[in-house]
């Protein structure tokens, strides 16, 4: 990861167990049926402190007065979790019976009373109490609503490019309306039109057969299928010219054929799809949603007939305007999306400040001209690499004169 602005991380640690833990915890107790005193006995055990039980509190507040459904006592809920789970009726083998037995507390409440054992809490202990009050909340719904507000607070990880597909001011579906290309191949399905002028004057309106044919009156059968559209020109004057000397022969295309393309890999609507037979690779990719999270936009790779025909980089369409690569699809080739090469995070005083998708050949300068550069009131003489490999971190001062021939590390 390159960073130019370090930031630090916080968490709690008041007690043996985070917030997290907490809320697992009390699921997994619940799922077993475990009282709700018992729970709480091994709570206090485990070092919760109340100040803790009440930060929880303040949460499970929080989103219930945004709207979320009420919660019921932790043993009613209980009872309504068994329900849902799935409980095992056959047989168990002696190490699972011999493992449970041990995982017994030592200090377990038996309906409600206290078992005769030295530092157990039941409900004549003050603080036992106090703290089965402050745990009143956790409930399996409220622990859900928990859960829900904690992963709404999660950033999504911003990755420049992958919101390209999904622009609703950006389509990327294909022109039915322009001039059709002089390399575009004639096929099954297409509408041609024959327009001869000057000494004679005729059209002709012929769809191209599933054979590649079309039929001439007086003429026969002429094979347009496969054909460019130039060279279909070429050939009806050769064909058609000598009857028709003095005249001006010309062709053009009218309704388009469909063609089926297949988008697989790592986008968000892997399938098959029908597209016009004007369709680019961009074309298909919208279509398809995409890349997802894990998804390339660096090397998008088009078959035709089992080879390769094309790679993408559409990198070099949002940041050149160049469309590289982005040959007009046929029927039956297949676009495939693979998982990206790596993942460089770039922070600091640049303008656009987010994840950028790089090749392991790719330097540093590389990524700062990506990231549009640095803003104005940024100091360019140094950058800062944070690099991880496994369980090491390294940092790297990287001087404004080597940042050409420093290469990222982007295996992430």
């Amino acid at each position: 990861m390159i960073s130019l602005l370090l930031t630090a991380a916080t968490g709690w640690a008041q007690s043996g167990m985070t917030d997290n833990q907490v809320m697992d915890y009390v699921i997994e107790q619940n799922a077993k049926g475990v009282s709700r005193q018992q729970i709480v006995t091994q709570l206090m055990q485990r070092g919760v402190t109340m100040e803790q039980l009440q930060r929880l509190r303040k949460k499970y507040e929080r989103q219930m007065k945004n709207g979320s459904l009420g919660a019921q006592d932790i043993t009613a809920g209980s009872k309504e979790v068994k329900k849902r789970m799935r409980e095992a009726n056959g047989e168990k083998r002696q190490e699972t019976i011999d493992k449970e037995k041990r995982n017994v507390s030592p200090y377990r409440v038996k309906d409600g009373r206290k078992k005769t054992k030295q530092n157990t809490y039941d409900e004549n202990d003050k603080e036992f109490t106090e703290f089965d009050d402050a745990a009143d909340f956790l409930m399996p719904d409220s622990l859900k609503y928990f859960y829900d507000e904690e992963k709404e607070k999660e950033p999504k990880r911003k990755i420049f490019g992958h919101d390209i597909f999904n622009n609703k001011e950006l389509s990327f579906e294909s022109s039915m309306n322009l001039a059709t290309p002089q390399n575009y191949r004639l096929g099954p399905g297409d509408d041609v039109n024959i327009d001869i002028s000057g000494a004679s004057q005729e059209s002709i309106s012929e769809t191209i057969s599933p054979d590649g044919y079309v039929t001439v009156e007086d003429f026969g059968l002429i094979q347009l299928g496969g054909l460019t559209v130039s060279q279909a020109k070429a050939k009806l004057k050769n064909v058609l010219g000598p009857r028709y000397q003095g005249s001006h022969i010309e062709l053009t295309v009218g309704q388009t054929r469909t063609i089926t393309i297949s988008v697989i890999g790592e986008v968000k609507t892997p399938g098959t799809f029908t597209m016009s037979a004007f369709a680019t690779v961009y074309n298909a990719l919208y279509m398809a949603g995409g890349p997802n999270e894990i998804g390339t936009l660096r090397n998008v790779k088009v078959y035709r007939n089992g080879k390769l025909l094309s790679n993408v980089d559409v990198y070099d369409f949002l940041l050149n305007g160049k469309l590289t690569g982005d040959v007009r699809l046929q029927d039956n080739d297949i676009v495939t999306v693979g998982p990206y090469e790596g993942l460089v995070n770039i922070a600091g005083k640049i303008k656009r400040p987010m994840f950028y998708e790089m090749k392991k050949t790719e330097s540093a300068a590389t990524l700062l001209r990506y990231a549009g550069g640095f803003t104005g009131d940024a100091y360019t003489k140094t950058i800062r690499v944070h690099r991880k490999a496994g369980q090491m971190y390294s940092v790297f001062n990287v001087g404004e004169f080597d940042l050409n021939d420093f290469k990222l590390m982007v295996f992430v």
